[in-house]
């Protein structure tokens, strides 16, 4: 997320999947590095533990019946870290910010054609989950004792 995304203090970030190991992982990080965190999850238990464990600013629940409402009310996305694909990055794509980047992470195979796949504004590149020894010993740095 820090290469891919290049992340910067002071900028919004949605991740979904954000309740799993993988989303949860860069909800801590995008708080570390200074963002304000929208975080995505399938139930109301889930919207709670992102807020009050993780800290996340906004945690939306996707089965809400306003659901659409309340990612538009978050405001735009410089940073969208995808782990689920289909509708959700669907929706996304239309709340990006001007030059936003999107980080796709395990939905190559689901990847949708929707309009917006014409669009060149926004930085879309996958992560694959092979990150460097310098990555992996920054991260470490950010753990608790």
């Amino acid at each position: 997320m820090t290469d891919i995304g290049k992340i910067k203090a002071g900028e919004t970030l949605f991740v979904s999947g954000a309740a799993g190991a993988v989303g949860s992982v860069t909800c801590q990080i995008g708080k570390i590095m200074g963002l304000k965190v929208v975080a995505i999850a399938g139930s109301d238990d889930k919207v709670e533990w992102l807020k009050k464990e993780l800290g996340v600013d906004v945690a939306i629940n996707y089965n809400a019946p306003d659901f659409r409402q309340q990612v538009i009310a978050a405001g735009f996305a410089d940073v969208y870290f995808d782990n689920v694909g289909g509708d959700i990055l669907n929706l996304m794509m239309t709340r990006m910010a001007m030059k936003g980047r999107v980080v796709l992470c395990g939905v190559f195979p689901f990847l949708p054609t929707g309009p917006w796949c014409s669009l060149t504004q926004h930085r879309i590149k996958g992560a694959i989950s092979d990150y460097s020894m310098w990555e992996r010993n920054r991260v470490s740095s950010w753990t608790r004792n």
